[in-house]
């Protein structure tokens, strides 16, 4: 993760992370699934690619995010994943397995700050969308 984006304050700090994400996983030609590491200070701890897929879907395991959050002492983490079709709409599998991160997460009191699809060109929020 870029050092300039380590230890942000995640409220202050968005349009930098979503700088700092689209230069890392927009112009990819397949998924990546990123996650951001928050401290309870609202602070980034790490961000990394834990899963990259093909052009138009990613595997991605709900445990291993919450095992890695816990694991860093994080409280909170932000979910991103890119579209290389460019298409800003989560897909059915998007919207599930976001429900079932927040539902593993909820059990440890880990927080899912935001998910957010990252294209060439612009973001799309579940959080804005009142899918969080």
């Amino acid at each position: 993760m870029n050092r300039d984006v380590c230890g942000t304050d995640i409220l202050l700090g968005e349009t930098a992370l979503l700088r700092h994400l689209r230069a890392t996983i927009a112009f990819k030609p397949v998924e990546h699934f990123h996650v951001i590491y928050i401290d309870s200070g609202n602070k980034i701890i790490e961000g990394r690619t834990h899963w990259t897929g093909s052009i138009d879907q990613v595997s991605l395991y709900p445990r291993e995010v919450i095992f890695t959050a816990l694991a860093l002492g994080a409280k909170g983490v932000v979910l991103a994943h890119n579209h290389p079709s460019g298409r800003l709409d989560p897909s059915e599998a998007d919207v599930e397995i976001t429900r079932m991160i927040v539902q593993g997460a909820r059990i440890f009191e880990l927080s899912i700050i935001d998910h957010w699809i990252i294209t060439r060109r612009e973001h799309f929020s579940f959080r804005r969308q009142g899918l969080l």
